[in-house]
């Protein structure tokens, strides 16, 4: 006898012992059902009949005779639906944990640059201006608590309160640097001279460069981590997704059905499992264009984060520097700030009354000394962003693999096997073809799931492409808002104050406005310079960005808009791994309409 003669034998025997008489096509016995059904419903189970009964009244599970009775199906039902929802939670499960943990990394990080930054400020003037470095304190500790509400999403304007920091810093360095014989200022004079500090300028541009770097920068850790946030929603939302009655009466019919009729231990058909998961997750793998947008504009937000201009961690180590210079360059420029002064605020003769700085306790504000430790992770943020990003980039085409992956770990099937296994009906072999993704190739061929009805999961995966065209636009808007926001702010602080144009005695460049276009070219993405021919490392980090081919003959504005849409390079320092997958929101959202209305139609 050859092998293929001894299989059968062992087969025959093994269906005679699990109470299945093959070769009289009779059911014999329900103890092995019973016993499995147990172990799925331990608990307010249906009673288990002993012997086989009549199974015509059963709604899904319907044979000549089963070992079902309606309550057992409905819980075996209510248990395939359980044990998608699982199956796809584990499928998922790797990519979650990742992006949720990196989030709260990417957090954390953050949040501790923050802090090592305000102790680093205090630190500065403590040393370097004891005399007025406690007066400085709040108005510290208030810029940098508004970094943190924005980082959070919290109402904050960055930029005005880099300028109050800046007028304080200007009014205590006045009296203490600028114009040291006129120690004793009135209160009043003292708020004149602070509230004019956007008229005179004593510190160039900086205040306006530092509220537009700290803004951008932290704008768009906050735009990365609310987008992290939002594709942990999607992937959970995947998997706790509502299944639909044609959805579950499939999955009962490959996971249980089977079991109703003695077969316990007989796994379904692959390729039968593969056509059940595609047919529930029709709906579902039209999202695979949206994730594949969002994956690109994560990435690209992770680009951008790198670079120079957009960099926290550049921006809040660079701080004390940019104060340094602001201060040499008021310094420098004492003459003309005093006779600004002394015409905008005519009440420093008032000795009379006391300065501020007079009738505060300055030693219960005297800062600390102690050099503030900077953060130092074992492994540095830009590595862990690019870890990340790796992660991510291979999530493409995440729900279009999502059928053949809960299929081919033996859990809900058996592993590439179509014979001697379930296939709906019996165990046999499963001879219908595999269908294709997508919705119009489920309408049209799957033979295992109906497309009537199937609302509600339509309904659901409509919800979860409008969460990632959320980051996608959110990305888009961000991106393309860079030169508007710098005019905006150009505008407002170099046209506050009296009013009045400032008069200009001396060299040029102090009168010039801070919008000029050596500040409008700070907003173009990372790899939008002049010289799009070569390869660029970020600062302080160690990875080179490559030029997007597409790029190099466009100018900076149309830049902008192209790297927003993930047209050029999709993966950091490689070409776009989206490929031709992306597409516009329109006409994804146009098809499920028609697809909706065809659904609908159909019913009617």
């Amino acid at each position: 006898m050859d092998r293929y003669g001894i299989y059968l034998l062992t087969l025959l025997g093994f269906l005679h012992i699990s109470g299945i008489d093959e070769v009289l096509g009779e059911l014999t016995s329900c103890e092995y059902t019973g016993s499995a059904y147990n172990r799925i419903q331990p608990r307010d189970g249906a009673e288990v009949p002993t012997q086989p009964i009549d199974g015509t009244s059963l709604k899904i599970c319907q044979s000549a005779t089963t070992c079902c009775t309606r309550r057992m199906e409905q819980q075996l039902l209510e248990r395939a639906t359980m044990d998608f929802n699982s199956a796809l939670q584990n499928e998922l499960s790797n990519l979650e944990y990742s992006m949720s943990s990196s989030a709260l990394d990417f957090h954390g990080e953050y949040s501790e640059l923050l802090r090592y930054g305000e102790e680093r400020i205090k630190q500065y003037f403590g040393t370097m201006f004891s005399n007025f470095a406690g007066f400085l304190e709040d108005d510290i500790q208030q810029l940098f608590d508004t970094l943190r509400d924005h980082l959070r999403g919290r109402p904050a304007n960055v930029p005005l309160s880099v300028e109050l920091f800046f007028n304080e810093l200007f009014a205590l360095l006045y009296q203490d640097q600028i114009n040291p014989r006129n120690r004793r200022v009135s209160g009043f004079s003292s708020r004149c001279i602070a509230g004019q500090q956007q008229t005179i300028r004593p510190f160039g541009n900086a205040p306006l460069e530092m509220g537009n770097k700290l803004y951008q920068s932290v704008e768009l850790a906050r735009l990365l981590l609310n987008s992290l946030h939002l594709g942990v929603e999607v992937l959970n939302s995947t998997h706790h997704m509502q299944v639909g009655k044609k959805c579950g009466r499939a999955l009962l019919e490959m996971s249980y059905c089977g079991t109703c009729l003695g077969y316990t231990t007989v796994k379904p058909c692959n390729s039968y499992c593969i056509n059940v998961m595609k047919g529930c997750l029709a709906n579902f793998v039209d999202i695979d264009p949206h994730w594949n947008e969002y994956v690109t504009s994560v990435i690209n937000l992770v680009r951008w984060s790198m670079a120079g201009d957009y960099d926290l961690q550049l921006a809040i180590h660079s701080l004390d520097a940019n104060i340094i210079d602001a201060i040499s360059t008021a310094k420098d420029d004492s003459e003309r700030i005093i006779e600004e002064v002394n015409n905008l605020c005519r009440t420093l003769g008032d000795r009379g009354r006391p300065s501020p700085a007079q009738n505060r306790d300055f030693a219960i504000q005297q800062p600390s000394h102690s050099i503030p430790m900077a953060p130092n992770p074992s492994m540095p943020l830009d590595e862990r962003l690019l870890a990340f990003v790796d992660s991510l980039d291979s999530s493409r085409m995440l729900y279009s693999s999502l059928s053949r992956g809960l299929c081919s770990e033996g859990l809900m099937a058996a592993a590439r096997s179509n014979d001697g296994c379930w296939n709906g009906d019996e165990v046999d072999r499963y001879s219908e073809a595999i269908v294709d993704d997508g919705l119009v190739a489920q309408r049209a061929s799957n033979p295992e799931v109906s497309w009537n009805g199937r609302e509600l999961e339509l309904l659901q995966a409509m919800s979860l492409m409008d969460k990632l065209q959320h980051v996608v636009q959110s990305q888009e808007t961000w991106a393309r808002n860079q030169a508007d926001f710098i005019l905006s702010m150009d505008q407002d602080f170099s046209g506050s104050g009296s009013g009045d144009e400032m008069e200009c005695s001396g060299d040029d460049e102090e009168c010039e406005g801070s919008g000029s276009d050596e500040m409008t070219m700070s907003t173009m993405p990372p790899d939008s310079n002049e010289d799009s021919g070569e390869a660029r490392t970020t600062p302080d980090s160690d990875f080179t960005f490559e030029p997007s081919k597409h790029d190099s003959d466009e100018d900076n504005e149309a830049m902008v808009t192209k790297a927003t849409k993930g047209k050029g390079s999709g993966n950091i320092g490689e070409k776009n791994p989206g490929g031709g997958a992306t597409q516009t929101s329109t006409v994804s959202a146009s098809l499920i309409t028609i697809a909706f209305l065809l659904s609908w139609q159909h019913l009617l």
